[in-house]
Parts: structure tokens; sequence; C-alpha cells
């Protein structure tokens, strides 16, 4: 069972959110988002678990880098990660712009799980939900496994825009070679955008997805449509207050059987206990710490229970 906020965990969530209030304020009079100093504090400030090399490729302070994992020599990628403002018309009109802020941590800790056990995906159809500008997890999966299919989405255009100039770089500069790889504009709230590709994965992918209210169900049912009967979904996501066990209460309505693991990896694992015992204020487990969530399908349950 779940144990309650501690008030300095309270007091540390209520900072950060008068914060982020501040920024929308300034935003609003601006016409854009500010970009650094005391402003832009967030629950951004914690940036990552340190468990990529991330190297400059090209001029200094481009957009351009290299992620590459200390895991597998070949898990190597060219990253173009967002430089400059969000304009006030891109926040208000345009659909989630979260993806197109950072590589947040929770998809930091997924690619890094999937480079680990990537044998496992040989010969599979991927799909990963919701990568915002990167789709690291997915991506890094395509160059280093030898999975059949990986299709990479989010349901902001711009960013999957970049998504595309990504693919395009990595495979002139000779690191993705997995003919399979595409991206694609998908909104989970949109029916049309899943036409065609009902049932036709065996595994999706997502990260830090979990907090949006509105498209919390649309995300299930998305994820429903798009697995096989006997796929599995891989979520990885923070607590987040309750919006994680608000995603698992809704999957179980479809029907889904669900695994809940907090220890997954031990480097990971051993990183977030180092920064809790270290103190760090930064640092806090219910909004950076991820989850891993397996989703299977009932009847691919029922199967497994029958084959035991």
């Amino acid at each position: 069972m779940e144990t309650g906020e501690d008030e300095a965990s309270k007091r540390t969530r209520a900072r950060l959110a008068a914060k982020r209030w501040n920024i929308l304020r300034l935003a609003l009079q601006r016409g854009k988002l500010p970009q650094s100093g005391e402003e832009s504090a967030s629950v951004r400030s914690f940036a990552a678990f340190g468990v990529f090399w991330v190297l400059p490729a090209g001029e200094p302070g481009g957009s351009w880098w290299i992620y590459r994992s200390s895991l597998c020599t070949e898990a190597a990628v060219l990253v173009k990660l967002p430089t400059g403002q969000l304009q006030l018309n891109e926040i208000l009109h345009s659909f989630d712009n979260t993806g197109n802020i950072c590589v947040w941590p929770a998809e930091e800790v997924m690619t890094h799980y999937l480079i680990k056990h990537r044998n496992v995906f040989s010969s599979l159809s991927i799909c990963e939900l919701g990568g915002g500008s990167t789709c690291l997890a997915g991506l890094m999966l395509a160059v280093s496994s030898e999975a059949k299919q990986v299709l990479l989405t989010d349901g902001n255009e711009r960013a999957v825009a970049n998504i595309n100039e990504m693919l395009k770089r990595n495979r002139m500069a000779g690191f993705l070679h997995n003919e399979g790889t595409s991206c694609r504009v998908l909104r989970w709230d949109k029916k049309d955008d899943v036409l065609g590709l009902q049932g036709q994965f065996d595994i999706v992918l997502c990260a830090d997805c979990l907090f949006l209210d509105d498209y919390r169900a649309c995300l299930v049912q998305t994820i429903d449509d798009l697995l096989k009967p006997c796929g599995t979904a891989l979520v990885f996501s923070p607590r987040r207050g309750k919006t994680l066990e608000l995603f698992c209460e809704l999957a179980q309505c479809y029907k889904f059987c669900i695994e809940k693991t907090q220890i997954y990896d031990e480097e990971v694992w051993e990183k977030h206990c180092k920064l809790q015992a270290n103190g760090e204020k930064i640092y806090d487990e219910d909004l950076h710490y991820p989850y891993m969530l397996t989703l299977r399908k009932a009847t691919s349950c029922n199967i497994e229970e029958t084959a035991q």
C-alpha cells in the first residue's frame, strides 16, 4: 500500500507548482515561454539519471547530440534536442507540447532498459506512443535490435517533424539501417489516426504519458487497439500523485493484466537510492522515478496460465 506524502514533499510540490504558474503568467504576458533562469524552475530541474553518454555532434551549443549507451557499442544515435522558446500560440493551439521540451527521465530510463534487453525484440513489430520530439527509446531500439518494424509516434506535429529529420540524419550517418522504421502523427483521441494500425504490434512503448487527465482513457484505448491479441505494452512512468494508479484502474477496465515493477534495473535503482540518500532537493521520487508497468491482454494472460 502506498503511503501518503510527508509535509516536506507537499511543500516542495506546492513550491514547484507556484513557479510553474509563474511561467504561464509570464508566457501570457510575453507571448512565449522563458528559456532559463529562476523563471524556468519546474519538475524539469532533475534532468536525467545519467545512464547515457551525451556528446555534442557538430558545433558547440548546437541542437544535435550523440546519445551513446555504455551497454551496447552499436546503440548510438544522433538526436536533435529542442532549442529556443515555445511560442504562446504553439502552447495554446497545438496538441501537448511536453515532448518538445526535453528528453524526460522516464524516456531515458525506458531506453536504457530496452537496450539491455534488446534481444527480446528481434523480429517483433514495435510502436512507441507519445515519444515526444525524439522518441529516443524507439529509435535506439531500431538501431540496436533486430526488430521487424518500429513506428515512432507523437500527437504533436512539430515533434513528429523533428523525429522525421532525426531519422533522415541517422540514416545518412550510418547509425540507422532498419528499413522498417518510420514515424507519424498519432493522437490517442483521434480514431482516424489509428485506422489501419489495429492489432499490428507485438510491443507498444510509452514513457511518462499518464498525467494528462483528459487523454488517459484514450491512451488505454489506443494501446488496446494497437496490440496483437498476445501483445505486450511496456509503460514507464513516475507515480505523479495518483496518475499512475488511475491509469492502472483504467487498464483493468479494459481487461489488461498488469504487472507493476519498482526495481527493474540495478544501475537505475542504485542511482535513485543515491539521490535520495544525498537529499537532493531537485529530485522527487514521486515526479522522477519511473515504475515499469507491463500490460498484457487478458487473452494473452489466459494462454500463459493454460501453458503452465
